[in-house]
């Protein structure tokens, strides 16, 4: 600190003049001038360069790679999470004028922060990375941002246990932020070949890496690896939904109270044969008299029974088999009540009330199904929009939607069919419509309840908020529900639009001519698929600097631009052995999904 403020002047010093960020940078900046003197024919040559640096900080690695970019063909964006570095960075080079600055946290997906996807050519990262929470996720979040054919360029620390970290980043609290415990159990920090493991899995292809031996490089590694080609899309046909198991039963909670007859009459009309409506009254509403009636006149069988889904015995007799009803291939959890009262009103009957049929109803029915649970087709249980923003007089409802909601992210982590919608008041049937709660412009109307319990029928793994009304209640006048807003708002996908079926046609159209274009591309350059190579002779040279370093000599005798300047861009023999068989481990471009 000086003068109140921040002083980088130490920190720029220390990661630009030591001997051993001098050297990793300038790997750095060799590595970028054989991928720009290198023809990549899955990136446009007219677009230039569009760099992305992720954790600039200080600039330590920005100010080598800057001045040997072409400022007429480069747009290069430095982030970082502070904008004290952004600052400090707009005075320092403001001689680029191709540079752009930009708050960017790697642990958000690049579309709830203002970036689009497959644009970036490169990505640069120095000592950041590892830093994030998930590693996995993170570089699911630099698929979304690069393009096909695209680089990473890793300049990471990867020495754990060493007392240096461990004395000075080890004593902070955001050290031990990360939650991917089953790939880094003990420490923060990867080896090379753990970093080749982590990019193979996740889509990444033509690692190329300095050699982890000597008293350099095996304690900062530079990693180079290639985008894959994106997967073809696949589009929804007119029957986007499987088709149900007209041999199985679907059990539906709370099923005679409106939006369960309505989950009901889909799968029915999906082949559904056997359904199994249970609640605590098996009494249809006037509302609803309808649809049941529609569903009674169908093929159907239907079974009805009463159960308080509170009860984990009678939940259970739900699942005794029995030979004139099949086993169950589908859950759909409605079954819930209110007890409404403001908060110094609440006590602990009424929380156990509200929890009991919806929370520990749901966990009942999870625990209920036992290993049955990997067989289920369908597992969707409905939520409300209170636990998302809030509502008057409703804290325990709120929060046992929130705990609802939980479990259906538990069961989805444990790789088993679950989603959710979280309601807003849903105009001429169910509780609301009953209650006259409906009766506002903010309701969600009768036709869109309906076309969204199709859709997510047809993705059981994930969780939509459906509520018109939420976004305008953020931006309320209370501070605390315009925090909560704030905050949840990344986790939902804003639906209420709907786009007609020729706007739909037209950009599948466009789509697919892209594609097939980007494709036809690859094909023709597959014959000199790039990837960068580790060279034998380069090698030699790189262990030469650090036989120099070893001896304490000065290092500043040796031009960089001889010594890895033999880095080139060869046909693909790879360096490493390629492991294309394993499985990605990260979802790329979900953001509904939380």
């Amino acid at each position: 600190m000086a003068d109140g403020g921040l002083s980088f002047g130490a920190a720029t010093e220390g990661y630009e003049e030591d001997p051993q960020a001098k050297l990793c940078n300038e790997v750095c900046v060799e590595v970028f001038r054989v991928l720009q003197k290198t023809k990549n024919p899955m990136i446009s040559a007219e677009k230039g360069q569009y760099v992305f640096e992720i954790g600039a900080g200080t600039g330590g690695t920005s100010s080598f790679v800057l001045p040997t970019l072409d400022a007429n063909n480069t747009r290069y964006v430095f982030t970082d999470l502070s904008q004290a570095f952004l600052t400090n960075a707009r005075n320092r080079f403001s001689r680029f004028p191709f540079i752009e600055y930009a708050i960017f946290n790697g642990d958000k997906h690049p579309g709830d922060q203002g970036f689009n996807s497959h644009e970036m050519t490169a990505i640069l990262a120095t000592n950041v990375i590892h830093a994030t929470m998930h590693l996995a996720s993170t570089m699911a979040t630099i698929h979304v941002l690069l393009q096909p054919g695209g680089h990473i360029v890793f300049n990471e620390v990867q020495n754990p246990g060493t007392l240096p970290e461990d004395l000075t980043y080890g004593l902070t609290d955001g050290w031990w932020m990360l939650t991917d415990c089953e790939r880094r159990v003990t420490y923060p920090l990867l080896r090379v070949a753990e970093w080749c493991t982590l990019f193979t899995q996740c889509g990444f292809k033509n690692v190329w890496h300095t050699p982890d031996e000597g008293e350099i490089f095996s304690q900062q590694a530079i990693l180079v690896a290639q985008c894959g080609s994106l997967a073809k899309p696949t589009y929804l046909g007119v029957d986007p939904m499987p088709r149900a198991d007209p041999n199985a039963s679907y059990l539906i909670t709370g099923a005679v109270g409106g939006l369960g007859l309505i989950a009901a009459i889909i799968l029915m009309e999906r082949g559904a044969r056997h359904l199994f409506f249970v609640s605590r009254r098996d009494k249809v509403p006037e509302e609803a008299l309808h649809f049941y009636e529609r569903i009674a006149k169908s093929n159907a069988v239907i079974r009805r029974e009463k159960c308080n889904a509170a009860d984990p015995q009678q939940v259970a007799k739900l699942f005794e088999e029995t030979p004139e009803w099949p086993a169950c291939a589908g859950v759909v959890h409605a079954a819930g009540v209110l007890s409404d009262g403001t908060i110094t009103k609440q006590n602990r009957r009424k929380y156990e009330e509200v929890f009991g049929p919806k929370v520990h109803g749901a966990y009942y029915l999870h625990r209920s199904r036992g290993c049955g649970l990997q067989k289920l087709q369908v597992n969707f249980v409905m939520s409300s929009g209170a636990g998302f923003c809030g509502s008057p007089g409703q804290s325990n409802h709120s929060c046992g939607n929130m705990g609802l909601e939980g479990l259906v992210d538990f069961e989805r982590k444990l790789g088993l069919a679950g989603c959710s919608i979280a309601w807003g008041a849903v105009a001429q049937v169910g509780y609301a419509a009953r209650h006259h709660l409906a009766d506002h412009a903010g309701a969600v109307r009768f036709e869109h309840a309906w076309a969204c319990i199709e859709g997510i029928l047809s993705r059981p793994f994930m969780n939509v908020l459906i509520n018109p009304s939420a976004w305008e209640s953020g931006r309320g006048a209370t501070a605390m529900r315009q925090l909560i807003f704030s905050g949840l708002q990344g986790r939902f996908k804003k639906t209420g639009f709907r786009k007609t079926k020729a706007e739909v046609a037209v950009e599948s159209q466009e789509v697919e001519e892209r594609t097939s274009n980007k494709e036809n591309l690859a094909v023709q350059g597959a014959s000199n698929e790039v990837a960068i190579m580790a060279m034998p002779e380069v090698i030699d040279n790189l262990k030469q600097i650090q036989q120099t370093w070893a001896a304490g000599k000065n290092l500043s005798g040796f031009s960089m631009a001889k010594t890895v300047g033999k880095l080139r861009l060869e046909k693909s023999a790879g360096s490493l052995p390629r492991r294309d068989k394993e499985p990605p481990i990260a979802v790329l471009g979900q953001s509904e999904v939380y």
